[in-house]
């Protein structure tokens, strides 16, 4: 190999390393039910690496093939490696190196088919088209990590709805936070002058919220959250100063009463979970890997400039024979 190829060869490896270990990171259990700027960032670089490999892989395509084949596996190895460091699973690590390679070889294969088709060359017509299959790969790869994941956690918890319930608990408890505090600063200043004994806010919203979940309806309860108006941990909230209440303790308490009660219900539907998660994964990423394909496809022509600059990649009019048929 010559020093471009290793060049190319040792950012590939390096690349895949580094892929390999976002991906790991990433949790789209969690990533889906509570995003955070952590997994959109995580989720960005991988898109931007991802699409490097690709850029990468269609410069590989005019080179000579020798050799191309151990690259491909040791970066494949690598990935998968890197992944299972994070991921710690070792059934997901092997098919995603199955999964990468097959993206590479496929890649690069439809590269140098595209290559062949056009007289002169035309990122736009050759390169284009690539980085839509490439990250259909990517979305596949996305897809059985969710999956896997979400199977992963119900197996392997006492209650992988409980754990999956813990996941909408911070969104659940900022709803009814916002709820009964702004139903409780409505009734707060009536009720401090009626009870006359309490001395302040806290202690008047303390009374307010027991009155408020003796008084619910234990049919509700029972059939919506699985517990009974007395089983509801209400004393775990936390009550400040001001008088504003944070229900997530309460939440949280109440939970392994909730699963415990889906389980009962959906016992028979809860297999479909992790199917249902790689769809919504299909879905609702889809958009966005495409819309960021795009907007990295335009930096494809800047890159190739620099590289036909330096002399990276040269460009040679080559005469080609062709057997025609003619009638």
């Amino acid at each position: 190999m010559n020093y471009k190829k290793y060049t190319l060869a040792s950012l590939h490896i390096a690349l895949s390393l580094l892929l390999g270990y976002i991906l790991g990171a990433i949790k789209l259990y969690e990533a889906l039910v509570q995003p955070t700027y952590t997994y959109v960032l995580l989720s960005f670089v991988a898109l931007a690496v991802w699409y490097c490999i690709l850029f990468i892989n269609f410069l590989f395509s005019f080179a000579n093939q020798k050799k191309i084949i151990l690259i491909y596996a040791f970066s494949s190895v690598s990935f998968g490696i890197l992944y299972f460091v994070n991921n710690a699973n070792i059934l997901l690590s092997i098919v995603t190196i199955g999964l990468y390679f097959t993206f590479l070889i496929v890649t690069q294969h439809l590269a140098m088919r595209r290559e062949k088709l056009y007289v002169r060359f035309s990122v736009h017509s050759i390169f284009f088209p690539i980085v839509k299959q490439g990250m259909f790969f990517l979305l596949i790869l996305f897809a059985i990590m969710g999956y896997t994941q979400a199977k992963t956690i119900h197996q392997s918890s006492a209650s992988g709805t409980e754990a999956l319930l813990k996941m909408f608990a911070p969104s659940v408890s900022y709803a009814l936070n916002r709820q009964i505090n702004t139903q409780i600063a409505s009734q707060q200043t009536e009720k401090i002058q009626k009870l006359a004994g309490f001395s302040s806010k806290q202690m008047v919203t303390k009374s307010m919220l027991a009155q408020t979940v003796e008084f619910l309806d234990p049919t509700w309860t029972k059939k919506y959250i699985g517990v009974e108006p007395q089983d509801i941990p209400i004393d775990k909230a936390i009550v400040h100063a001001d008088g504003t209440v944070d229900l997530e303790p309460v939440v949280l308490a109440t939970l392994p009463k909730s699963a415990q009660y889906i389980d009962q219900k959906l016992a028979r539907y809860l297999v479909y979970i992790p199917i249902i998660l790689a769809v919504l994964v299909l879905l609702i990423l889809q958009p966005f890997f495409y819309m960021a394909s795009f907007l990295f496809s335009l930096t494809a022509p800047g890159f190739l400039f620099i590289l036909f600059k330096t002399g990276f990649l040269v460009k040679e009019t080559v005469t080609i024979e062709k057997e025609v048929v003619r009638l």
